[in-house]
């Protein structure tokens, strides 16, 4: 699936035996199987990314101040040779990878070129809500190289999880497959924002998004699974917002509303019990996740199918 630079790699696997020469391995993330099961991971850099960040950090704060240079400043931070483990932007990310796709976005800037206007594949971003940054993954379609305006489809994960859980987690990732097969952009933020000031935060996300690619704003819809549909409820609340449909799984907004949308119950869901009513379509034998991944190309085929707003 096309997860982009920040992707785990390659497999290893190790056999009773010999251990291979890691010295002769190129730079990249390896997963380490044994016996069919995978035990771990580990990443081969050239340099350590700490000493890396710092230099590059020193460039970047002799640049005038920008949106641009902030979105680099915090992608900078992902570089670290200990992870959080509470961050899964830092545990999965390819560190080699992205230390060059750091360096070229460097590189831009200086020359006084924007690292991501039309930027397309699957990138993570601060996005700046009231003085305070939350994760953002964006993934834009190899359409948004034309420049033409692009349907925007916003995903609100559930409880636990964050930003890359759309990513690497729901269908393991066919959310992102679906966004560059048909052509629209896909960003997937922090759902616990948007349930405290979902209208001020959507409006955050628009104006950054918006910097960058052309969004079709009669065409702006949104995704939510469980906790993301609470998400999603108070943003269809909010003043002026500018969704247009809403596709819910796990989760049934409360909100009245006359635009369309389109509910997936799990049949045996323990946290939220199906119950039959217009729009919805129970799912016999899925529980409270699992149904996601596979109703998702047709719940996004129905949600693009909309009109929108015209």
């Amino acid at each position: 699936m096309p997860l982009g630079a920040d992707a785990p790699a390659l497999s290893l696997n190790v056999e009773p035996g010999p251990v291979p020469q890691l010295g002769s391995l190129a730079p990249g993330v390896y997963r380490v199987d044994a016996q069919g099961f995978s035990v771990g991971r580990f990443t081969v850099c050239r340099r350590y990314p700490e000493p890396l960040r710092q230099a590059l950090e020193a460039r970047l704060a002799r640049l005038e101040p920008s949106d641009q240079a902030r979105i680099l400043g915090a992608r900078l931070r992902l570089l670290t040779r200990e992870p959080d483990p509470g961050d899964t932007t830092q545990v999965l990310c390819d560190q080699p990878a992205l230390s060059t796709r750091l360096e070229a976005e460097l590189e831009a800037l200086e020359h006084g070129e924007d690292p991501y206007r039309g930027r397309v594949g699957s990138t993570w971003r601060p996005l700046e809500v009231g003085g305070r940054e939350v994760g953002l993954r964006v993934y834009a379609p190899q359409r948004a190289r034309a420049g033409v305006a692009l349907p925007l489809v916003i995903a609100f994960h559930g409880a636990g999880g964050d930003e890359n859980m759309w990513t690497w987690g729901y269908g393991r990732g066919r959310l992102l497959e679906l966004a560059e097969s048909q052509g629209f952009l896909l960003a997937t933020p922090r759902t616990e924002v948007f349930l405290r000031a979902p209208g001020p935060t959507l409006a955050a996300l628009l104006a950054s998004l918006a910097d960058d690619y052309r969004i079709d704003r009669g065409r702006v819809f949104g995704v939510g699974h469980s906790l993301g549909v609470m998400a999603l409820d108070a943003a269809l609340g909010a003043a002026d917002s500018p969704l247009a449909g809403s596709l819910c799984f796990s989760g049934a907004p409360r909100r009245a509303s006359e635009l369309p949308r389109r509910v997936y119950l799990g049949g045996v869901d323990p946290l939220v019990p199906a119950r039959a009513g217009e729009g919805i379509t129970i799912l016999p034998g899925y529980g409270h996740t699992l149904g996601v991944g596979p109703t998702l190309d047709e719940g996004i085929d129905w949600l693009l199918g909309q009109p929108g707003f015209r």
